[in-house]
């Protein structure tokens, strides 16, 4: 041993001697006054009482680590109730809050989650665990606040409820600062029944998304943000349920049923959107017109450059215009952030579209939206209609004032509803009915079955199907490889959200 080894050994012995042997506490209060004596420490657990806390404002600053983070549970799970104009705000690092219930939250200014503490204190690698938040059955209030906000960077919210939000303002909002990319993961979630608060001419009012990420002002921003495995049911606040408003986010394996209105790239770029299910259930109105076209359930609206939408499912949807299953937007000249950038140099491919009002409506123009898309792919996507419905749109492209151009199409199979503004041939590789079968709430071919006989060439890109199996080098059309017994269970109201019951 050297004399510097052993001069290190001696120092670093001291140290361990020198160090106090500090042990993990629990910590319970009944009250926010009781939380603010509280100091907490790595490891350390802060109980909150089983009963209601009407009118309580908490506010915690801590800072855990990885291998000991800090836990601030319900003494027992959904029986900690926040009521009145109670507000929870967090912030700090590694910690955890489980099990709490906010229920019927009114007249407060900000938001009832939190997690920043201040504007200089943030939340950075904590989690919001197995919470609700509702207001069932509770009046229409005009008052604007959000239920949940995300600041920081690299948090989680997972397994929680939000339900019934009678309250303008966005159920659930991502906050960008100027170079902090957010990178927040929400999964696991049940969001059900934002109520629309209705304007003037009976659309729905802004800012009633159920989750937005970002803002017009940081859209070029990276957002690098998972939205994963959740379940939407009946999200009806306006007509962006999703509101993409940076880059590089991914939305993947949500279940989206009954909502009147689509997951929108709204601004932002380079998005991802895969292997989600839309389910519309063939329900339409109950929210006014937007920008008039009748609410409906829709799918993907994409606005903005790079997207890539793979291996989505779409259903039953009401929608046309810029509800359809999948809606391609022109952009504004010389747009400002806030305007519409048109879809282009995105990918579109494997997604299958059943039985819906308007499939494909590519080159979406308006009254702003003046500049056609240029240079996409839309590849290996299913579009089938077996209603009788005349009016069924499958593929409609815009013409006007400027058709799309430097436009890619390769292995789209169609059948039923009519084909506009493009040659079937172009579109198509075929009018064919591949005869889709129904397995557990997914629809994809069988084996022997034409899209089986008839595979098409790979998409660069799309390694997997809906369910993440592999596709090879030839694979079939559409989200879904060949049907079989399906061992992967789809997000639900029984397997998203709280694990407690909800009364």
């Amino acid at each position: 041993m050297t004399r510097t080894t052993a001069k290190w050994l001696m120092a670093l012995a001291m140290l361990m001697v020198a160090m106090p042997n500090v042990e993990a506490r629990k910590v319970e209060v009944a009250s926010a006054k009781e939380i603010k004596g509280v100091e907490l420490a790595p490891g350390d657990t802060l109980v909150l009482k089983s009963g209601e806390w009407r009118d309580q404002v908490v506010k915690i600053h801590a800072v855990g680590t990885q291998e000991a983070p800090i836990n601030i549970v319900a003494e027992e799970k959904g029986k900690t109730v926040f009521t009145g104009a109670s507000k929870f705000a967090f912030s700090g690092e590694w910690i955890v809050v489980s099990g709490l219930w906010f229920k019927d939250i009114a007249g407060i200014n900000g938001d009832v989650i939190s997690m920043r503490t201040s504007t200089e204190n943030e939340a950075y690698h904590c989690t919001l665990r197995d919470c609700a938040v509702t207001a069932i059955g509770a009046p229409m209030d005009e008052n604007e606040f959000k239920w949940v906000s995300l600041y920081g960077s690299e948090n989680t919210v997972e397994g929680c409820s939000l339900i019934d939000k009678s309250s303008m303002g966005t159920t659930l909002v991502v906050w960008f600062r100027e170079g902090v990319v957010p990178r927040h993961t929400i999964r696991g979630n049940y969001f059900t029944r934002p109520r629309s608060h209705l304007g003037e001419d009976g659309g729905s009012k802004n800012q009633q998304e159920t989750i937005r990420i970002g803002t017009s002002h940081f859209s070029m921003q990276d957002g690098g943000c998972l939205v994963e495995g959740n379940y939407f049911y009946e999200c009806n606040g306006e007509v962006e349920i999703i509101s993409n408003k940076s880059c590089r986010n991914v939305y993947r394996g949500n279940v989206f049923k009954e909502c009147l209105g689509t997951l929108t790239l709204r601004h932002g770029d380079y998005c991802v959107v895969e292997g989600n299910i839309f389910d519309g259930a063939g329900v339409s109105g109950g929210g006014g017109l937007y920008e008039g076209i009748a609410t409906s359930t829709g799918g993907v609206r994409l606005i903005g450059v790079g997207h890539k939408v793979v291996n989505n499912l779409m259903m039953n949807l009401t929608g046309r215009g810029y509800y359809a299953a999948l809606s391609m937007i022109q952009g504004e000249p010389n747009s400002k952030l806030n305007g519409y950038f048109a879809a282009d140099h995105c990918l579109v491919a494997h997604n299958t579209i059943y039985n819906c009002q308007m499939g494909f409506n590519i080159n979406h123009t308006s009254k702003r939206n003046k500049l056609a898309i240029k240079d996409n792919t839309i590849a290996n996507n299913v579009v089938v209609n077996l209603t009788e419905d005349k009016k069924v749109e499958n593929v409609k492209v815009g013409l006007n004032p400027e058709p799309p151009t430097e436009m890619r199409y390769s292995g789209n199979v169609v059948w039923g509803g009519k084909i506009k503004g493009i040659e079937a041939d172009e579109f198509a590789m075929a009018e064919q009915d591949p005869s889709l079968r129904e397995i557990k709430g997914l629809l994809g071919p069988l084996k022997k079955s034409w899209l089986d006989r008839n595979r098409v060439d790979a998409v660069e890109g799309v390694e997997c199907d809906l369910l993440g199996r592999p596709r090879g080098e030839k694979t079939t059309a559409g989200a879904l490889e060949i049907m079989g017994k399906i061992g992967v269970s789809l997000p639900s109201a029984k397997t998203c959200g709280v694990s407690w019951t909800i009364k």
